[in-house]
């Protein structure tokens, strides 16, 4: 009976983790630069309950990062990376990458993105003077323009691709960090950015919003399935007892 349980486990398990994925991405359908979850559910070997009889053994919810490439939208002090390239950015002395190009300064004039990450080379924070807004070339560098017009040169964006994008890992926030599946990151040598516009997510809404009420559904009829199978064992053990 344990196994029975187990089993059902899984199936509230996977429904539940469904319902993460696609929420995830109806909740991010409008973040530039994201990039949604596909979850896939692979069932499980069988297994044996009693001595002659083999049930399905549950299932198991994996996801897969969708590298499809989002709209590209126009947004004031944007940038737009082409497809396979990430920005690099720090939190903490940690290092994420993300395609969310809407940047905006912090309170301390330096340069952010992806809900106030640091943007910056080598580690460092590009930092702007007081007074001024931020303008990036498509070769990446980021100048300080002033009122009267003048640019001044303070820094340039880290922009990087991997060998195996799909091997990324998701953390939250618009964020993935690399993993040995992915590869270390490599620098891109001449970047070529579009300013003014961000890619916007790639989520299809008319596909993922169906989705995650199939799977709204099917947690409660696994809940459902499991109350069952609770009631069996409480009158097996009344039995026995």
């Amino acid at each position: 009976m344990e196994s029975l349980f187990a089993i059902l486990g899984s199936g509230l398990l996977g429904a539940s983790r469904e319902i993460d994925v696609w929420g995830g991405d109806v909740a991010n359908a409008a973040t530039p630069g994201f990039q949604a979850l596909i979850p896939e559910t692979v069932a499980l070997p069988n297994v044996a309950v009693g001595t002659n009889l083999q049930v399905p053994g549950g299932v198991r919810v994996t996801t897969e990062q969708s590298l499809e490439e989002g709209p590209l939208l126009p947004a004031e002090g944007g940038v737009a990376l082409p497809a396979g390239e990430y920005l690099a950015v720090t939190e903490g002395g940690q290092t994420y990458y993300t395609r969310d190009g809407a940047m905006a300064v912090d309170s301390q004039g330096r340069l952010t993105v992806a809900g106030g990450l640091l943007l910056g080379t080598n580690g460092q924070p590009i930092a702007l003077p007081a007074g001024t807004s931020p303008e990036v070339g498509s070769d990446g560098w980021v100048y300080a323009r002033t009122s009267g017009g003048a640019r001044l040169r303070v820094g340039q964006l880290a922009v990087v691709t991997f060998a195996n994008p799909e091997g990324l890992q998701a953390v939250g926030g618009n964020l993935m960090s690399a993993t040995a599946a992915s590869g270390p990151p490599v620098p891109v040598a001449q970047p070529n950015l579009t300013g003014g516009f961000v890619v916007g997510s790639n989520v299809d809404l008319a596909s993922a919003l169906p989705l995650l009420l199939l799977a709204e559904r099917r947690f409660q009829a696994e809940a459902q399935v499991a109350t069952v199978g609770e009631t069996m064992q409480q009158r097996l053990d009344q039995l026995v007892g």
